[in-house]
């Protein structure tokens, strides 16, 4: 699985040099309004996904450059209020004291691991990747499926709240203020009637916050 995925960096990058030349190294893999929080770098695959698995609460990725180097980061995140959430991480002894957000016409690749952090992908993520799974109030509640909880369920299609209201996704966008936010709008079936709503929940790393309640919940295993 190694090899192959060398390979597939290697033909990704020979092809971005045979069919587009440099000008396809002229515009970063990132879009121009986000950067990707980098903790380091290097040239040894095993290093860099051995990097990222120590971010599962995030989002993180694998950004190639040009230079053939493998830079693992934390994710990529809106540039207005990234130097915030940088400082925020060192602070709290996330990531290492000289990472940074960056973006540059250099990065040409992003890879994303896959849900069970074995195998890369160029696929981005969905919005939604990093909160799915159950959540809790109480731990002791997690796995229990017989009786209603404080707990929030999401898939990649929908939230369901303590086993009782269901509500399908509509819409997602990240928050202004901090990009770990997200502004969810949903559309929502309790007691067979349907209707439309809206949640903003805060992700940091194990833990989200419902910033209309102020419930936070802890991920269950």
């Amino acid at each position: 699985m190694i090899n192959l995925f060398k390979n597939m960096m290697l033909f990704s990058t020979l092809v971005l040099f045979s069919i587009y030349g440099q000008q396809a190294l002229s515009k970063s893999a990132i879009p121009d309004d986000q950067c990707a929080i980098i903790t380091g770098a290097t040239k040894d695959f095993d290093v860099a996904f051995d990097a990222i698995r120590k971010f599962k609460g995030y989002s993180p990725v694998i950004v190639q450059t040009n230079t053939g180097y493998l830079a693992p980061s934390i994710g990529i995140y809106y540039r207005d209020g990234a130097e915030e959430l940088v400082e925020d991480f060192k602070r709290n002894g996330i990531i290492p004291a000289d990472s940074y957000c960056g973006n540059a016409d250099r990065f040409i690749n992003v890879y994303y691991p896959n849900e069970n952090f074995t195998e890369l992908t160029t696929i981005p993520y969905s919005p939604m990747r990093s909160y799915v799974g159950e959540w809790q109030t109480v731990p002791s509640a997690c796995g229990v499926k017989d009786r209603p909880t404080n707990g929030i369920y999401i898939d990649n299609e929908s939230i369901t709240f303590h086993m009782i209201k269901r509500c399908e996704f509509t819409s997602f966008e990240t928050s202004p203020v901090n990009p770990l936010y997200m502004m969810i709008g949903l559309k929502c079936f309790e007691e067979g009637d349907e209707y439309e709503s809206s949640i903003n929940l805060g992700l940091s790393g194990y833990s989200i916050l419902n910033l209309d309640t102020g419930i936070e919940y802890a991920k269950c295993p």
